[in-house]
């Protein structure tokens, strides 16, 4: 798994030194249309030429926006029990201790369930024993909640 995520990482960097050279109307390919090694003008089109003033400027700062994807910094703090709200329900986490699940389930909530198709959960904490506490996400009809 390792060799595909570097040879994902490695496309992308090259993608990026290739949007950013674009955008600055270079070429990192060598056919640009001013080589003659290659014959008579580009392979295939007309020949482009590099923007210049205000809409080479424009370009460049558009590129540069694009070019990155968003930083999220690993540091940084996250919500592990964010999840997306659902229009008409109100969702609850609710911890696996005995009969705590259960008794929701009476009350009306049902389990929220993954693309797997299992219940949706996360381990929220330790229990005695060291053994990982999960919680599992519940949500009821807004008008019962």
């Amino acid at each position: 798994m390792g060799k595909l995520t570097d040879l994902i990482a490695g496309e992308q960097a090259d993608a990026e030194v290739a949007a950013s050279a674009a955008a600055l109307g270079r070429s990192i390919t060598g056919f640009s249309g001013r080589h003659t090694e290659m014959g008579d003008g580009p392979i295939a089109g007309a020949p482009v030429e590099p923007l210049r003033g205000p809409a080479a400027a424009a370009a460049r700062s558009a590129a540069a926006r694009t070019v990155r994807p968003k930083r999220v910094p690993f540091g940084g703090a996250t919500l592990s029990l964010q999840v997306p709200q659902r229009p008409g329900y109100a969702r609850y986490w609710f911890n696996d201790e005995p009969g705590r699940v259960g008794r929701a389930r009476a009350a009306g909530y049902t389990h929220v369930l993954g693309q797997d198709g299992e219940p949706v959960s996360r381990v929220t904490g330790r229990n005695e024993g060291g053994i990982g506490r999960k919680s599992y996400l519940m949500e009821i009809p807004a008008d019962w909640y």
